[in-house]
Order: structure tokens, then C-alpha cells, then sequence
């Protein structure tokens, strides 16, 4: 999503281009503007309809006021309401002969179809539009569409040409001095960089990025700027540790302190809590428990009056306080932040170019964390009792994240609690396996007809996941049987450990709940050294509900 002053810039450039003006009552207008840069949306959107309902407005300031209107409903997450003004704008454009208008639109258009998970259609209007802006003599309009079709392209995986759109767009956008556009198209090649794990490369782009904004006036929208440039600098040192041949310098520090003065200045409470929660991050990594504490706390403080960033800070409180081995207290906020989750876990998805990436990012970790330390509970549990309450409570926590994936992945929230595997129905000779991968060690979960069992494997997710990757890669490869090493190892981590209840039970049947990269193979291929038999030589293998 382009930033405010990159819309208002070239809407400018449209207006003086064109010697146009607004004929309605200019305060009223004015009154919208800083409305909408202020972040009152709604306040900006009732100015705007109602100098539209005057019909005061010439053509082309007519246009203007709809493409404003358009980008003001995307602010609230209304993207059909968004797309409907934006195309009513560009009929209207085209009627009337305003290519620059017309231009403008159709880069608006393609970003918000983007949201709205249609990017074959998005990419067309983005093309169209190029067409027509390579006509001009005005490169700016070209550098606001190369932008948003190098997003397009990086959510499509084709990084080679999204690289190309944002150097096209950066070339651009330094040419006409264009710094927001500028500082968009350097942080995007970077980001792009990062999912190549092209670190070196990544980290040149960022710190490119930063280079530009000691150019910006001071406004909110430079704090995002440091915010957005300080979050993709968290990311890339956590990425790149020990890949780098030397040492990560970025003042990350700095630019979430200025971030936060900004905050203070605009009296921005979202810009506030985010530079205090990632701040607090940084003083998790040098291990300033207290203080990262301090500044998450205040973090969710700030955010009593947004729910999309309540339940991430307190995430993170959760993480701080399991860190320090505070296992109570960390499940005790974990919960809480499900709980501020699951009413708003559908609407984060609203808008989100990539809908698996931020699925994965924002919401997949908080089940996560709270089964990893429900499970830690469970395992030093001082009675059986609270033992098989804890599993139960991990089990079922993990049954509600694949219900959530689920929904993510038809965007339908009709996924309901029924498709869950019903253990009470099950047969007494089928068992149900819950491999959950952690990052520091793979837990089996097994129900048996005595009740819920739990094995701990001491291998983490990042080997586990190789493992996979490489047992499905020599699986497809007919010609040889490089396969059975890894489905010897695989069967050793997440059957052997138990394999010995399966037989005192006499089960027949497992349902095996792959896991994150567990989904891409077949359990049933499975080697067990032992008796040289695939597991389901041995057992019968039923396909999960979830």
C-alpha cells in the first residue's frame, strides 16, 4: 500500500499539471486532507462524500475527491467498497481523456485487487496502466506502478522480475527526487533479498533506505518509515546470524527512539506502540529482560484501543516472561492473547497482500507458543492429573490452529469447529499422533484409549524440516532409493518413540496431523529398519479431519 504523501505528491502533480482546482468549499477539503493524514478516516471519508454530494466539483477535481475517498476506505479494510470507487473513478477518467488521472488510478486499483487476493487481475491493470505512463514525459506515475508490480511479482515468487519492477521504480523515484517512493522501492528490493536469503545483498538495499531519510521533513509518516525500516532490520539480523562475513551494525536503536519521538510529537498511539514493542525486542536480544519487559508492558498499555496490536504485544509478554522459565504466568498471557485474537483473527487477513505469509507471521506463532508452554508445564507436571489437564489443553490449542489455517486458506470462517478430529468417536484400536515441531525440540502427542500420552524428541524444527525436504526431493526421483535414509530417520522421530503403546494397545489405524512441512509427504512411507517394513505395511493409515 503506497503512503500518504505518495498519493497526495502525485495527485498534486495531476492537479498543477492540468491547472486544475477544486470549485467546492476548499476548507471542507482541507479539513479531509489533514483529517486523513491524521489517521481519522472516517472523518476524512464524511468531508469527502459530502463534497461530492454538492456536485460543486469540476471533472477532474471530481475524480481527484473519488480516488481519495477510495484510498480512505482502504485505510478502514473495505477494499470492495474501495475497488468500486476507484473503478467508477477510472470510467470517468477515461471518459473525460485524463490519462495521468487514469494512470493513477490503475496503480491504485492494481494494489487494491492485490489485497483482495486477485493478483492475475491486479497485474493487468498495472500493465495497462505502464503502457499509458510510458507516453508521458512525467516518470512519476510510472514509478507508483513499477513499485506495486514488483509487489505483485515478489508475492508471485518471480523475484527476478520484481527485482526489475523496483529498480525500474527506484531509477525513477530518483530521478524526480521522489523520496517516499524512493525509500519504498529500496526497502521492497531488500525485502526480496531476505526471502532469497541473499543477506549481504538484502542488508546493501536496507541500509540505502535509510540512507534517505534524514532528507524527510518530520511527519508521521517518516515514524512509519523508521518503524517499517527498523522491523525489516530485526528481520534480517534474526535471518542472517552468523552468515554474514561481518558483523551486523544497522542502528536499529536510533531509528525506533526517533520513531517513538515522532509518536510523541504526532500523538500517535499506534506509531507509539510499535517503536516501544520492537524496541523491547532489541532489549530481548541483549538480554535486558526487565526492560524489554518494562516496554512490552507499556507497549500494551498504548494499544488498550487497537486489538490488532494488543494480542501481539502481549505475545511478546508471553515470550519474555517463558524465556525467564515464568511458565505460569507466560500460559496465563498467552491465553489472554488468543482470547484478544480469535474475534479479529479473520479481519487481520482483510487486506494482507499475502495471506500465508501473514498468517504464518502474526497469528500461527501465538497457538504455537502457548502449546510449547503448555507442554513444557505438562512435562514436569507433579501429578497425573494436572499432567493430562495441560495436554489436553495443547492438544486442543493446536486443534484450533488448524481449524484457523484452514479458514485462512478457503478465507471462509463457515470452517467451523466440526471439522475437528472427534477422538471421542474414534475406534479403540486408532490412535491420533500430533507431531509438533519447536524450535528446540519435536513433541509427539498420541490419544490412546486410556487417555493422552506425551514424547519429547530432542531434534529441532530446522533439522527436522531438512530432513523432509530432502526425503520428499529423493522421493521423486524413481531411479534410486536414496529415499529410505530419511524415512528411516523420520519413522525414528515420530513412530519408534512409539511404537511400543501402539502395539500394548493392539491399534491398527493411525491418524497422523502433519504439521507445517510434515504435509508434504506421505507418513505411509515411513521405514522402519527393524522389521523392513513402510509404516503402512504395519498399521492402517486414516487421513485427519483437520
Amino acid at each position: 500500500m503506497m503512503k500518504l504523501s505518495h498519493h497526495l505528491l502525485i495527485i498534486s502533480l495531476i492537479l498543477i499539471s492540468s491547472g486544475v482546482t477544486a470549485t467546492a468549499n476548499p476548507t471542507l477539503l482541507q479539513q479531509a486532507d489533514i483529517a486523513f493524514q491524521q489517521g481519522h478516516f472516517e472523518q476524512a471519508i464524511n468531508a469527502w462524500e459530502t463534497v461530492l454530494q454538492s456536485k460543486q466539483l469540476d471533472s477532474q477535481s471530481h475524480i481527484d475527491t473519488l480516488i481519495q475517498l477510495a484510498l480512505a476506505y482502504q485505510k478502514l479494510g473495505n477494499y470492495p467498497l474501495s475497488s468500486q470507487i476507484l473503478r467508477q473513478a477510472l470510467s470517468l477518467a477515461k471518459s473525460h481523456h485524463t490519462i495521468s488521472q487514469q494512470i493513477l488510478i490503475q496503480s491504485y486499483l492494481g494494489d487494491v485487487l492485490l489485497a483482495m487476493q486477485q493478483p492475475e487481475l491486479a497485474e493487468a491493470y498495472l500493465n495497462e496502466g505502464i503502457q499509458l505512463a510510458q507516453q508521458l514525459p512525467d516518470p512519476s506515475l510510472l514509478a507508483h506502478l513499477q513499485n506495486n508490480l514488483g509487489n505483485i511479482l515478489s508475492i508471485q515468487q518471480a523475484y527476478s522480475e520484481a527485482l526489475l519492477a523496483f529498480t525500474k521504480a527506484t531509477e525513477l523515484a530518483r530521478q524526480q527526487n521522489l523520496m517516499p517512493i524512493l525509500i519504498q522501492a529500496l526497502s521492497n528490493q531488500a525485502k526480496v533479498y531476505l526471502k532469497q536469503e541473499n543477506f549481504a545483498d538484502s542488508l546493501n538495499y536496507l541500509e540505502m533506505a535509510l540512507a534517505q531519510i534524514p532528507q524527510q521533513p518530520d511527519t508521521r509518516q517518516k515514524g512509519f518509515q523508521l518503524l517499517n525500516l527498523a522491523k525489516l532490520g530485526l528481520t534480517l539480523q534474526e535471518q542472517s546470524k552468523d552468515k554474514l562475513t561481518e558483523p551486523f551494525r544497522l542502528p536499529i536503536n536510533s531509528l525506533l527512539e526517533e520513531a517513538q519521538h515522532l509518536a510523541t510529537q504526532f500523538q500517535d498511539k499506534r506509531l507509539l506502540a510499535y517503536s516501544k514493542g520492537y524496541l523491547a525486542q532489541i532489549y530481548e536480544q541483549n538480554q535486558r529482560y526487565e526492560e524489554a519487559l518494562q516496554l512490552t508492558r507499556e507497549a500494551i498499555f498504548v494499544s488498550q484501543a487497537f486489538p490488532d496490536l494488543l494480542y501481539y504485544w502481549e505475545s511478546q509478554q508471553g515470550h519474555l516472561l517463558q524465556s525467564q522459565q515464568q511458565l505460569p504466568a507466560a500460559s496465563q498471557i498467552y491465553q489472554q492473547a488468543l482470547n484478544h485474537l480469535q474475534p479479529i483473527r479473520s479481519h487481520l487477513m482483510i487486506g494482507q497482500r499475502d495471506t500465508t505469509e501473514a498468517f504464518y507471521e502474526r497469528i500461527r506463532p501465538v497457538y504455537y507458543s502457548l502449546a510449547d508452554v503448555l507442554l513444557q508445564q505438562a512435562a514436569t507436571a507433579d501429578s497425573a492429573q494436572l499432567k493430562t489437564h495441560l495436554l489436553n489443553q495443547a492438544r486442543n490449542t493446536i486443534e484450533q490452529l488448524k481449524v484457523a489455517e484452514l479458514q485462512n486458506y478457503f478465507q471462509n470462517e463457515c470452517v467451523s469447529e466440526l471439522t475437528k478430529t472427534n477422538l471421542d468417536q474414534l475406534d479403540k484400536k486408532t490412535a491420533v499422533i500430533y507431531p509438533i515441531l519447536l524450535t528446540d525440540r519435536t513433541e509427539l502427542l498420541i490419544s490412546l484409549p486410556d487417555g493422552i500420552h506425551q514424547f519429547v524428541m530432542p531434534v529441532k524444527s530446522d533439522f527436522l524440516t531438512q530432513t523432509i525436504v530432502e526425503f520428499q526431493r529423493n522421493l521423486q526421483t524413481r531411479t534410486h532409493f536414496r529415499f529410505i535414509q530419511q524415512a528411516q530417520q523420520l519413522y525414528g522421530w515420530l513412530i519408534h518413540p512409539i511404537y511400543e503403546q501402539l502395539l500394548r494397545y493392539h491399534i491398527n489405524t493411525l491418524v497422523i496431523v502433519p504439521d507445517g512441512p510434515l504435509r508434504m509427504i506421505p507418513m505411509a512411507a515411513l521405514y522402519n529398519s527393524e522389521n523392513k517394513h513402510f509404516l503402512i505395511e504395519d498399521f492402517a493409515i486414516a487421513p485427519p479431519q483437520v
